[in-house]
């Protein structure tokens, strides 16, 4: 199981977004791309914010798990290959998405 199936965060990306052809919304924010809402916008700032940071929180999580793992001497040495080198990529793709994350929140914080 890949550590993308654990969170939201990336599945909010919509086709659209991905393809460079946003609405202005969150994904467009998450993207790197400037804020083009109205005031009234499809969602508010503050509830984007809260959104953000609980992923954050649930990512730091499933960070700390495989950090766990990883830093278990018993687990190295008994579990295969196969299943170290899948703790190591969902280590990897939280962090990578944890930082989107984090540029995602600055960008709307500043």
């Amino acid at each position: 199981m890949r550590f993308r199936q654990f969170t939201r965060a990336e599945a909010d990306f919509g086709a659209d977004c991905l393809a460079g052809q946003g609405d202005g919304g969150a994904a467009d924010l998450r993207r790197g791309a400037g804020w083009r809402g109205d005031a009234a916008g499809s969602f508010g700032l503050a509830q984007e914010r809260d959104r953000l940071q609980r992923e954050i929180g649930k990512i730091d999580g499933e960070i700390a798990k495989a950090e766990k793992k990883l830093g278990n001497d018993a687990f190295l040495a008994k579990a295969p290959l196969e299943v170290v080198d899948e703790q190591k990529d969902r280590l990897e793709e939280g962090m990578a998405l944890r930082g989107k994350l984090t540029a995602a929140l600055e960008r709307l914080a500043g």
